[in-house]
């Protein structure tokens, strides 16, 4: 571990391949009355399940969707996770929506389709 000139620590660190966790890293400062700091950890893309159910059952055209997702890892643990919505234009692509999970790697976002 180091620590800068802003007292902010660097931990390197490698979790193991088989690790049933939550997405996060728990550390404590070792004292009586500790304080747990939840740290998020990363994931490779090949990791994560992410499955989308629009609320209506199916995308409805002209028209503004609430579409579920949930999101988990290989495990099929919870995850958290947030991301963009990319409508291809041609070459390029342009972003429509955004989701963010809000619990247990669920969440919902509105789309125009």
């Amino acid at each position: 571990m180091t620590l800068n000139e802003d007292y902010q620590a660097f931990v390197n660190f490698q979790v193991p391949s088989n690790a049933n966790a939550d997405g996060a890293i728990y550390l404590r400062d070792g004292k009586t009355n500790s304080v747990v700091y939840e740290i998020p950890v990363m994931v490779a893309l090949d990791d994560i399940v992410v499955s989308f159910s629009p609320e209506s059952g199916k995308m409805l055209r002209n028209a503004t969707n609430v579409v579920y997702f949930e999101a988990k890892n290989s495990q099929l643990y919870p995850i958290a996770l947030d991301g963009v919505i990319l409508e291809k234009c041609g070459v390029a692509a342009e972003s429509i929506a955004t989701f963010r999970s809000t619990n247990h790697g669920m969440g919902k976002f509105s789309i125009n389709y």
